[in-house]
């Protein structure tokens, strides 16, 4: 489990389940968010590759490194659930985004503001668990990678 967790925010990334066999696809993982902002709460499986999680993951870690810059993911397909981090440089940085429960009609919008604290850790463990997803793409459903030769194999780990 991922939180990050504020005076008026509690956001986790609560579950995830990588389909290894599947990386090739366009959606191989299955997260699920919750948020709760206030008074109200929500959560959500997303749909993604996890490609894009790693990368994700990538900019959220430099975001707490540098204090500036913006990470965003978002579904493909479906209702496009997406959560987006911003930082000017100042230690202040902004999550936003909109999460649909298991119907379409059911969703919550949330944004909040937070001090640079909150984001370290949450970013520290998410960098540690999918940037090694970051390059693989080229997978085989059914084992190995698709490259000419062991070299080009070397590349993908």
């Amino acid at each position: 489990m991922y939180t990050l967790s504020t005076d008026k925010l509690l956001f986790e990334i609560t579950s995830f389940q990588i389909y290894e066999r599947e990386l090739h696809l366009a959606l191989n993982t299955n997260m699920n968010v919750s948020v709760k902002n206030g008074a109200f709460t929500g959560s959500a499986d997303l749909n993604l590759d996890v490609k894009q999680l790693a990368e994700f993951a990538k900019k959220i870690k430099n975001m707490a490194d540098t204090l500036k810059g913006n990470a965003e993911i978002k579904e493909l397909y479906g209702n496009r659930s997406y959560i987006r981090f911003k930082g000017k440089g100042t230690g202040i940085f902004t999550i936003n985004g909109k999460i649909y429960g298991d119907r379409s009609s059911r969703s919550i919008e949330f944004e909040e503001s937070f001090d640079h604290e909150h984001l370290q850790k949450f970013a520290n463990d998410m960098y540690k668990q999918f940037a090694r997803y970051e390059k693989k793409r080229n997978i085989n459903p059914l084992g190995g990678v698709l490259c000419d030769t062991e070299k080009e194999r070397a590349k993908n780990y």
